[in-house]
């Protein structure tokens, strides 16, 4: 290491400071000593067995070994640490890494010297700070070690750039206010704007102000204060994680339903704690019922699912009459959480069983705790009335559309434990047919609708099932002339009720994505690509490996070369067969020829 002409402000020789400079930077890992402003304490001549210095160990022990004597430093020299030339001046740094200290009664100024060195910061420490403490931390940071010693003492301390200020309360207080202006990289400028304000006290000249063009906060306020807001916009702007959400929409008929290993119909007569294959179920059921033109039925229950110990929690299905909307769906809520394997086990059995149809398939993308919203369907327009007491008519007014079809609200919510909790509201309807109302017709919507709150693996899939729509159709057969004879028609006439049962089960697969961006492999499964027939390399953003496109080039290459081969023995082929045709010919030439000259001296002979 080059070092820098030394500094000497003292009375001995140069030389010998060069030499002093030399043993310190053996001893300390080739670090770059030059003379300091600072007069050395004659607590740092002491031996090294830490009596009055006290014990500094880095947690886990990582620190060099230090050496058993240091030389004394005289006391008529002043050395300057300045880093060696070329060497860039090094910031506020290692925040994370933490030390166990011990110092059974020891001035401060040593403990914030003995610190800083441990973690080469640079400090400065003003003449006024003066005190002794006795303390024993372990696995604390430096941040933790300075103000454990500097808050009893009315102190503080201040990083401007990378030099840390040790400074009075008394003194931070009257300090000039400082203007710093913080980009806002993630988070919304506003949103931050309502965290910091109660950090910023305008009686001593501070405010926060918003840039919305530039989504920044403008803040005045005073050096010390200016820190602790950097760390707190630092803690909050960061990326917000992305959700993919995949569902599946799976109409199964009620005979089906037992050949894929789930009995999703789950009979609330039965006894509490089910088992079903790997599931167990566990349910609370409580009923409703509201008057007013409106009867509401709702049911309960909470589901453990996983033998991980994820718990899965349902809020409520509902069955809801009115005057205007009729519901004949006879609907309780049964959740199941699959792993990935589980799942694809699950979807291969249900594609073996008849009468499952795969009503939708729908995936979107939004962020963290906010809502997505599927729509698959059709807005129907339901036309509102209002009399008119001129002409004592009803007439019409806008037209209010209603969304008809399959709908569904997720709104995931991510933690650091890797597991997202889903709030799902899935719900479809249709056209039951209309009313008529006050010379009015309005239309009857059939609904299938409930609400659940549910916690899973990131990865995995929530089943939500027990959605059964019943509908009844009846007829009857008769004998001709005799079925419409009364009374006596009944024998010659057979009534029947043709009662169809459907459950609609629900996939939901949650899967965080990456803010820095996704893979294909994030978004689409080898199986979906192979279904759609689709290759890798189709797809937007696909970015190969350098192996993968050396890889491709040398199989394009080999295919290339197999179908040059393949043409030229197609082509060899081609001509064996013409020269074997060239041959037989000329072969049967011959023949002929040699048939001719035999036949012509028998016919010439007397």
């Amino acid at each position: 290491m080059k070092f820098l002409p030394c500094l000497l402000i003292s009375l001995a020789s140069c030389a010998s400071v060069q030499s002093l400079v030399a043993q310190t930077a053996d001893t300390t890992g080739n670090d770059s000593r030059l003379p300091s402003t600072e007069p050395a304490l004659p607590e740092q001549a002491a031996p090294a067995d830490n009596t009055t210095t006290g014990n500094v160990s880095r947690s886990p022990s990582t620190e060099p070994a230090l050496p058993e004597e240091t030389a004394p430093i005289p006391e008529d020299e002043v050395y300057l640490d300045l880093p060696a030339e070329g060497e860039p001046v090094q910031s506020v740094t290692r925040e994370a890494e933490t030390i166990s200290v011990d110092f059974p009664d020891e001035d401060v100024r040593n403990i914030i010297r003995n610190v800083a060195e441990l973690y080469e910061l640079n400090v400065v420490i003003p003449e006024e700070l003066a005190g002794r403490v006795s303390l024993r931390l372990r696995d604390v940071t430096w941040r933790q070690v300075f103000d454990v010693i500097l808050k009893p003492l009315d102190y503080t301390y201040v990083i401007e750039d990378n030099i840390i200020m040790i400074k009075s309360l008394e003194d931070i207080e009257s300090e000039p206010v400082v203007t710093r202006v913080f980009i806002v990289s993630f988070a919304d400028a506003k949103d931050l704007k309502t965290t910091v304000d109660p950090l910023v006290k305008n009686e001593a000249g501070g405010r926060i102000q918003v840039d919305q063009r530039n989504n920044a906060l403008v803040v005045t306020e005073r050096p010390s204060k200016i820190e602790e807001i950097q760390q707190i916009i630092d803690q909050l702007d960061r990326p917000n994680n992305q959700v993919m959400i995949e569902s599946k929409f799976i109409e199964i008929s009620d005979r089906d339903q037992k050949n894929i290993g789930i009995d999703w119909s789950g009979a609330l007569g039965g006894e509490n704690g089910i088992t079903l294959g790997p599931f167990q179920r566990e349910y609370e059921s409580d009923y409703e019922r509201q008057l007013e033109n409106t009867v509401t039925n709702s049911n309960s229950r909470t589901i453990i699912t996983n033998p991980d110990g994820t718990s899965v929690t349902i809020d409520s299905s509902s069955d809801t009459q009115s005057d205007l909307t009729r519901n004949d769906t006879d609907s309780w809520l049964d959740t199941a959480v699959f792993s990935a394997d589980a799942f694809r086990v699950v979807l291969g059995a249900l594609k073996s069983a008849s009468g499952v149809e795969l009503v939708s398939n729908p995936t979107v993308v939004t962020m963290n705790n906010q809502p997505a919203e599927i729509l698959v369907g059709q807005e129907y327009p339901v036309v509102s009335t209002r009399f008119n007491p001129q002409t004592g008519t009803y007439e019409a007014e806008e037209a209010d559309y209603q969304n008809i079809g399959i709908q569904m609200s997720v709104t995931p919510s991510v933690n650091s434990a890797g597991f997202i909790t889903l709030n799902v509201e899935p719900e479809v309807s249709s056209l039951d047919g209309t009313v008529t109302q006050l010379s009015a017709s309005y239309p009857i919507i059939a609904t299938r609708r409930t609400k659940s709150v549910v916690t899973i693996k990131d990865g995995y899939t929530l089943a939500l099932g027990g959605l059964i729509e019943r509908s009844e159709q009846s007829g009857n057969t008769r004998v001709p002339v005799l079925g419409r004879v009364p009374v006596l028609g009944r024998l010659f006439r057979n009534d029947n009720a043709d009662i169809d049962r459907r459950n609609l089960v629900i996939f939901i697969t949650a899967k965080v994505l990456s803010a820095s961006g996704a893979t294909y492999r994030d978004v689409f499964s080898q199986r979906r690509l192979w279904e759609m027939g689709i290759n890798k390399r189709d797809l937007p953003g696909y970015q190969p490996a350098a192996e993968e496109d050396e890889l491709f080039e040398s199989i394009q290459e080999g295919s290339e070369r197999l179908e040059r081969m393949e043409a030229e023995a197609r082509l060899e082929q081609q001509l064996q067969g013409l020269r074997d045709q060239e041959q037989k010919l000329q072969e049967e030439q011959t023949e002929e020829a040699e048939g001719i000259e035999r036949e012509v001296p028998r016919r010439f002979q007397p």
